[in-house]
């Protein structure tokens, strides 16, 4: 199986593990390194859990996603960024009811008749103007909520407030 990944010029990828054992001893070897502490990480780590939050579930469930999401999350990461997981109870049953809603959705709905890219494709000028717009928007709504949400300055602050906090967090545009 380790022959079908390839680069971006066909080539096989080098060093790949050549079974599923291999690639799993590889995947654990890897995560179980004593990797050092990365605050830069952990700002990027905060933004995508609170993008996932915002953008798929209401606000009053903002901590639920956040919570379902680092519940994925491999110890390592939790120390590197320092995030603070759910007690594993809590991850156990978010996990756990997370696959029986997939599987009852994979159950009762109808198969979708087209895929993503066909239906992105299908879409007409305006559809798809509409579309960006409406992500542009969201994005800009995210970014005043995540600058609230974690104290940090304004977007277009002076640089008297945003040399308050460290570059790495600033996510000035």
């Amino acid at each position: 199986m380790s022959k079908l990944f390839t680069d971006e010029h066909g080539n096989t990828i080098m060093d790949m593990p050549e079974d599923w054992d291999s690639l799993m001893a590889f995947v654990d070897e890897f995560e179980n390194r004593p990797w050092p502490e990365n605050e830069e990480g952990r700002w990027v780590t905060l933004a995508i859990l609170d993008q996932f939050a915002y953008r798929n579930f209401p606000r009053p469930l903002h901590g639920l996603a956040r919570a379902l999401a680092t519940s994925t999350m491999h110890p390592t990461t939790w120390r590197v960024h320092g995030m603070t997981p759910p007690p594993a109870p809590v991850r156990a049953l978010l996990l756990k009811t997370t696959g029986l809603g997939l599987r009852i959705q994979l159950t009762l709905l109808p198969d979708p008749t087209t895929n993503y890219q066909e239906a992105m494709e299908a879409q007409t000028r305006q559809e798809r103007r509409d579309r960006s717009d409406g992500i542009r928007r969201l994005d800009e709504d995210f970014s005043t909520y995540f600058r609230k949400r974690h104290g940090l300055p304004p977007r277009g602050a002076s640089a008297e407030t945003a040399a308050q906090v460290p570059a790495e967090t600033s996510f000035t545009a």
